[in-house]
């Protein structure tokens, strides 16, 4: 019915593709979007319930004159995902390893969002022995959504879900948390209460058994972009001529230790943007694989059309059962299982779990990737945030006068390396600042010592920190 209303309504005029989400303020809030549409000419094709990044696709292949219903999402993911896994045969373990097999189950925090159900929608296409799910926080009470659940409270927390049972699983179980709109993802693990951390770089909090081991945005776009060079490496130096230009795009929060593994592990381009998938996502589109993660865990892969055709144009080229062409047939999925339109939680347990299973890696091996460099973030109060101003990716302050110098003296007595920024929050009245050191001890000094800059130099409020 989509389909035909979007078919009938292009000769009139201006098109709006319209979805909700579960919450109860959605039919209402979807009537009047429609009444406004249609006043001023609109047609307006309403695809019900849809998570945010499910529409985004929807435009986007509405644009580009590819079929555009619900159904074509899901085929497009799926067959993606199940080409990417045809050659593998195991998942991963959930915890370290390769091992765990296909019966390695994923406890999913769906947040109580509206991805909920088009989780389990996805898990039905794909294959429920291919893609094995839990999927907890389904559904819940009036102002349950987000609450003390889903990705943005796992990253920020470093702590399990408080609902779904996350804190009885068992510590190296393989976990994934989604924010409400299922835009975002983070996987996680517990930690185990006797001091065995799975990985070195455990980011915890004080919260006893509930800690967790993060898999944030920072180590999401890592692990696909050593997938993707992987994959590049063993098609040759001429497969693809000439070479794709592959980059990794970060904002100021990426831990200093991603940016690094990135372009001295791995040989690639980074780039650093301002926070925002506006700032992202047209900087990821100037290379031919751009690959774009907010630590959050918001964040995809453009491939270009001309990245495309090259790939296609190897593949064709390459000696059948080559293991060229296996890379070139498996860097081709990639691309189907990715939404290119905008960050996609669902989209990212489907990439990040047949990249786990390609290599052969669980969580231990993930995560020793690199090891994070210790970090705090910190707001300060002032009573005008506008007084503020940043250049180079908000990662320097331009005013008020005096007050880089200051930051620039406090990270240069951290250590080598230190750093730290400062920059207005887009919503409040308050400064957020973020510091990284060698040692956590160091790291929160580094932080307070920026924030009392703040304070003295943009007008803080209240007393100093």
């Amino acid at each position: 019915p989509a389909a035909a209303a979007a078919a009938a309504a292009a000769d009139t005029g201006p098109l709006v593709f319209l979805a909700r989400d579960t919450r109860p303020t959605g039919p209402a809030l979807a009537a009047a979007a429609t009444a406004g549409a249609e006043a001023i000419g609109g047609a307006v094709v309403d695809y019900g319930l849809m998570t945010t990044p499910q529409l985004h696709y929807l435009v986007y292949a509405a644009y580009r004159g590819l079929p555009h219903t619900e159904v074509d999402y899901f085929d497009r993911l799926a067959s993606g995902f199940k080409a990417l896994v045809a050659t593998t045969t195991t998942s991963g373990g959930a915890g370290g390893g390769g091992g765990g097999g296909e019966g390695s189950i994923i406890a999913v925090d769906c947040a109580n969002g509206v991805g909920a159900a088009k989780l389990a929608r996805l898990q039905e296409v794909v294959g429920c022995e291919l893609l094995p799910m839990s999927l907890r926080n389904t559904e819940g009470a009036p102002g349950s959504l987000n609450n003390k659940v889903g990705a943005d409270f796992v990253q920020k927390d470093k702590v399990v879900p408080t609902e779904g049972g996350f804190d009885a699983l068992a510590p190296g179980a393989r976990c994934v948390s989604v924010d409400g709109d299922s835009d975002r993802l983070v996987y996680f693990t517990r930690i185990a209460t006797t001091g065995g951390a799975s990985s070195e770089d455990a980011a915890t909090s004080s919260g006893g058994n509930n800690d967790v081991t993060l898999f944030d945005g920072d180590k999401i776009a890592a692990l696909i972009a050593t997938h993707v060079a992987d994959l590049l490496a063993r098609c040759g130096d001429s497969a693809i001529s000439p070479p794709l230009r592959v980059g990794v795009v970060q904002t100021a929060y990426a831990n200093g230790a991603s940016t690094a593994y990135v372009s001295e592990q791995l040989g690639l381009e980074t780039a650093c943007t301002p926070t925002g998938v506006k700032w992202l996502h047209p900087r990821a589109e100037d290379f031919d694989v751009g690959i774009y993660f907010e630590a959050n865990g918001h964040g995809t892969a453009v491939f270009s059309d001309a990245a495309m055709a090259s790939i296609a144009a190897a593949l064709a080229a390459a000696a059948p059962g080559s293991d060229a062409a296996a890379a070139l047939t498996e860097l081709r999925a990639l691309t189907q299982a990715i939404n290119p339109a905008v960050g996609d939680a669902l989209s990212g347990i489907l990439v990040v779990e047949a990249v786990l299973r390609s290599k052969g890696w669980g969580l231990e091996q993930w995560g020793a990737m690199y090891g994070d460099l210790p970090s705090r973030q910190v707001k300060v109060l002032v009573a005008d945030r506008t007084v503020i101003t940043t250049e180079d990716a908000e990662r320097r302050a331009v005013t008020p006068a005096g007050m880089q110098g200051a930051i620039d003296a406090a990270v240069g007595a951290a250590g080598s390396r230190a750093r730290a920024f400062a920059r207005p929050s887009g919503t409040e009245d308050v400064v957020r600042v973020y510091a990284e050191a060698a040692t956590q001890a160091g790291a929160d000094d580094l932080a307070r010592e920026v924030a009392r800059a703040v304070h003295a130099f943009a007008g803080g409020v209240g007393a100093a920190p």
